[in-house]
């Protein structure tokens, strides 16, 4: 939090680290809600959404699709 705190963009190993964070339940509700709040007031990059889609990705159960139902 001090990073966004002092308004500094994070880096890719600090904002994958801050998804494991989220996904692992580690955080208290306050601290979730004080890091999107303060990450949405600095102003969100797209190297920080990025490097966090890429952890949660990298966490998603893959599932198979569905078969067709329409016989093709």
């Amino acid at each position: 939090l001090e990073a966004l705190i002092e308004k500094r963009d994070l880096e890719p190993i600090e904002a994958a680290r801050v998804a494991d964070l989220l996904a692992d339940g580690k955080l208290a509700p306050a601290q979730v809600a004080a890091l999107l709040v303060l990450l949405r007031a600095k102003g969100e990059t797209g190297q920080e959404l990025l490097a966090i889609a890429q952890a949660m990705r990298r966490r998603a159960t893959p599932v198979n699709p569905l078969p067709s139902l329409s016989g093709s």
